[in-house]
């Protein structure tokens, strides 16, 4: 594993505007991956992990900050920000920044990464972009999104056991997120790990 520390930057991405912080640097990797945070919003937590994948992976990751600015500092606030966010905008948001590292950074190939909320619009916004090569979900399912028509990419699906966020991320979730992507397009590229002993957000 690489140990560089990446450099961290702040940009703003055109036509929507929408800010962002950038690690590493498309010059020096084409491979591009977006890290969509929780409902806490673009904390320290969600950058931290962003700067490991850059690390790990010598990847150009972008996390895009959909609370624009807003920071959740307690579990009411976060769930109030979450549930006021627009998320068929939010997905719209995470295809223009694939579009972005595709066209003005000259990334070959994007993948999309979330925890929790960022885990459910990984799925929505990685699948309903052209843009987005594959995604990575940990522990959450976007309500009301037919997997079955839709996901026509790779997708690696993570959950805990113990998790117990039923209708969004449980042991039953999970499961039933499984028996759809075995029907989807990409059937043969989906797989679902279910990490026993753990619960939700088991990342952090």
């Amino acid at each position: 594993l690489r140990d560089t520390k990446r450099d961290m930057n702040r940009i703003t991405i055109s036509p929507l505007k929408i800010p962002a912080v950038e690690f590493g640097s498309s010059k020096e990797s084409k491979r591009g991956l977006i890290c969509i945070q929780e409902w806490w919003g673009v904390n320290s937590g969600i950058l931290a992990h962003a700067e490991k994948l850059s690390n790990d992976f010598d990847a150009y990751v972008v996390v895009p900050d959909l609370y624009k600015g807003k920071i959740g500092v307690d579990k009411e606030e976060a769930s109030h920000l979450m549930n006021e966010m627009d998320f068929m905008n939010a997905a719209k948001e995470i295809g223009e920044v694939a579009k972005y590292m595709k066209e003005t950074k000259n990334v070959e190939k994007v993948g999309t990464i979330g925890f929790c909320m960022g885990g459910a619009l990984s799925l929505l916004g990685g699948c309903t972009s052209d843009d987005v090569d594959a995604c990575v979900v940990f522990y959450g399912v976007p309500s009301g999104f037919d997997v079955e028509a839709n996901v026509k990419k790779p997708v690696l699906a993570n959950f805990g056991e113990l998790d117990n966020l039923e209708g969004f991320s449980s042991k039953k979730d999970a499961t039933e997120l499984e028996e759809k992507l075995k029907k989807c397009p990409a059937s043969g590229d989906c797989e679902v790990i279910l990490y026993p002993g753990v619960g939700h957000a088991f990342m952090n």
